[in-house]
Parts: C-alpha cells; sequence; structure tokens
C-alpha cells in the first residue's frame, strides 16, 4: 500500500512540474518591474499594476527570490513570479519614459510622487513681488513641471542641485538652456495644508503631483479628484 502511494505521488509531481515554468533567472543589477497586485492601487485594471514600479536588484535569496531596493518598512524580498524584467534605459534618440506611473501612497493614505531631479530654478511674478521656482523631473513622466521651490526644501533632489549650484535661492543652474529645450508646464496645483509642509531628514515632501492642473486637481491620464502630492525621499516606497 504504501508503495502504491508513493507511485502515485511521485506522478502527481512529476505532473505538477510538467505544468510550470523554469523561474526566471536574475543578476544582481538587474532592473525588474515589481507587480503592486497586493498594494492598494487607484487604477482599475490590474494588469496596469505590472508597470508602476521599477527597481534594482540587489541580492539574489535563491533561485526563486530576490531583494529589491524598495524603501521604508516594506520587505524587501520578493518572489520572481512578481517580477518582470524590464528594458534598460533607451538608447540617445529614443522615446523618453512617459509611463506616467500612479502615486505610492503611505502609511497615512497620502498619495506620493517621486520627483527624479530638480533641474534648474527662476524668479516667477506673482502679483507685486515673485517668488521662487524650481523645473522638477518626475520619474515615469516625460514633461517636468515648474514647482515652488518651498515645496522642495529638504529633499534629496534639492539637496543634490545644491551640492551642484549652490544654494538655490541665489542659483537658477543651466535654466536658459532647459527653458529653451523642454515643454515645462506651470503648476497650477493648491497650496499643502499644515500636515504635508516640508521634509524631514531623509528628504521627503509632498505636493502636487506631475500633470495635474486646476485646483480640482485633474491629472494625467485621465485620473480626477482631488490634487495628488509627491515626494522625492528614500524611506518610503
Amino acid at each position: 500500500m504504501q508503495a502504491v502511494m508513493a507511485a502515485a505521488q511521485q506522478q502527481q509531481e512529476e505532473a505538477a512540474n510538467a505544468k510550470r515554468q523554469a523561474a526566471e533567472r536574475f543578476e544582481v543589477g538587474d532592473k525588474v518591474w515589481l507587480s503592486m497586485a497586493n498594494y492598494k492601487s487607484p487604477r482599475p485594471c490590474k494588469k496596469l499594476d505590472w508597470l508602476h514600479h521599477k527597481y534594482t536588484v540587489t541580492k539574489i535569496i535563491n533561485s526563486h527570490v530576490v531583494e529589491l531596493d524598495v524603501r521604508g518598512s516594506i520587505y524587501r524580498r520578493f518572489h520572481v513570479d512578481l517580477l518582470r524584467r524590464a528594458h534598460q534605459d533607451p538608447a540617445p534618440g529614443q522615446k523618453v519614459d512617459d509611463a506616467q506611473p500612479p502615486p505610492i501612497q503611505d502609511e497615512d493614505g497620502e498619495d506620493l510622487w517621486d520627483v527624479d531631479e530638480i533641474l534648474c530654478a527662476r524668479w516667477k511674478k506673482r502679483g507685486r513681488g515673485q517668488f521662487r521656482q524650481a523645473l522638477v523631473r518626475w520619474t515615469g513622466y516625460a514633461n517636468p513641471t515648474w514647482e515652488p521651490v518651498e515645496w522642495l526644501q529638504g529633499t534629496i533632489a534639492m539637496k543634490a542641485f545644491e551640492d551642484k549650484y549652490g544654494p538655490i535661492q541665489a542659483n537658477d543652474g543651466p535654466r536658459e538652456s532647459f527653458e529653451k529645450s523642454t515643454s515645462a508646464q506651470e503648476s497650477r496645483r493648491p497650496r499643502l495644508n499644515r500636515r504635508g509642509e516640508g521634509g524631514n531628514v531623509t528628504g521627503c515632501a509632498r505636493l502636487g503631483g506631475p500633470g495635474c492642473t486646476g485646483s480640482g486637481g485633474s491629472c494625467l491620464g485621465g485620473r480626477t479628484g482631488p490634487a495628488p502630492r509627491a515626494r522625492s525621499c528614500e524611506n518610503i516606497l
């Protein structure tokens, strides 16, 4: 009887293995898309969640589990079934990344957007005075937007800009070249409330997300509702 049961079990294992596909093998440094199917998403279609977040493989745990450079308190190890290999950066002249990913939500349910880089700065007239703006390149968005400098204080992007060009209040960076070569949009988003102002030691900042127009928060990709916010930090996914 035991021999019969063992033979049946072996047949079941062989049948199951025949249906399984070999797990894709990743290496440290590979760029991958992480499926966000298990995370809250504003998109109505789960299939689009494959394109939401791109990360780098930092460690190989075993043939089926790798570690990614996710940030914050999120567990960093993921099964390879949740990953898809991402194409490398396009060659010069190819289309700029414009995947327009939705925001990531923090523990309070606030929408957070990735600030990839501050390109330059300028003075902008407002009433009888003027205020300082920064040209922001957003992660996953082709077109940069102008944002109030105070919304970016304490961020990693701000530190990188000032390390290169000096204090942003007194240095524009390569403003003229960017103003001529980009189709930057004016930010028309509402001001931050007290809860969202400023940043912390890791460089978090919340502000209007990329591509929003009007105080009602009508945003890129046809998404409507309250205007989202943004971030440039390393301690949040």
